[in-house]
């Protein structure tokens, strides 16, 4: 899910976007919430500011422009995407300063909306926080840097490139609680991240980090699909 702002002061601009937005939704296969915000003012008074995700930003805009919008912004929401809208090449270098993510140039194509969309969902990816133990102590750790996750009877065990770490929790709780579009549940015993794959063979998998994990004949082709659709989308 993807909360998604659009802030600009003609009201065409609004509708393009919508339209846009609606369109990767459906094709996505990605619940896409759109708020529309006509200045600058309006978005930083906004009660909503914190939960927004990407925010496609004019920087010409009257009273406050997109560049000083976009200052005020990173004070009160330090994850938010921010996109550029401008007809003027020449204003790059202001966005820069504000950490711009990318640029959509007007008049408004798809496929640099839909390219921009895809770039930041990539960079959601495993972005959560996972609270993992080790030698008495607590780590927090993106989910995207672990590599896979065994279970036997007992226990759970976490793989990262650098640690490994143990927890009592089931497989099946740790299926829930990681990305769907980064892990997939490749055995019966394991879940492995997506992005660390780097071949499949007929019994197993090869990761980038040298391991090797086994894939269940029944969930070969799932696992297959969902590798070819990250490279498809992510790589």
């Amino acid at each position: 899910m993807l909360q998604i702002g659009v802030c600009d002061d003609e009201k065409v601009i609004h509708e393009i976007m919508t339209k846009l937005i609606d369109e990767y939704s459906e094709k996505s296969e990605l619940d896409c919430f759109i708020t529309c915000y006509m200045s600058g003012v309006e978005l930083i008074d906004s009660k909503d500011i914190e939960k927004l995700d990407v925010l496609f930003l004019d920087i010409e805009m009257p009273e406050l422009d997109g560049v000083e919008t976009a200052y005020k912004l990173n004070r009160m929401n330090n994850h938010c995407r921010i996109i550029m809208l401008t007809s003027k090449v020449e204003r790059f270098k202001d966005a820069f300063k504000i950490g711009a993510f990318r640029f959509v140039t007007k008049p408004i194509e798809a496929k640099e909306v839909f390219d921009s969309l895809d770039d930041v969902r990539n960079r959601m990816l495993g972005m959560k926080m996972l609270e993992l133990h080790r030698d008495g102590r607590v780590y927090s750790v993106l989910q995207r840097d672990i590599s896979y996750v065994m279970s036997d009877r007992t226990s759970s065990y976490i793989f990262t490139k650098k640690y490994d770490y143990r927890s009592e929790e089931s497989l099946t709780w740790w299926e829930e609680q990681l990305d769907s579009g980064l892990f997939i549940r490749c055995h019966k015993g394991y879940i492995v991240n997506i992005s660390m794959i780097a071949n499949i063979c007929k019994n197993e998998l090869q990761l980038t980090t040298g391991e090797r994990v086994p894939v269940a004949r029944r969930r070969f082709a799932e696992v297959e699909q969902q590798l070819m659709e990250y490279d498809t989308k992510y790589r």
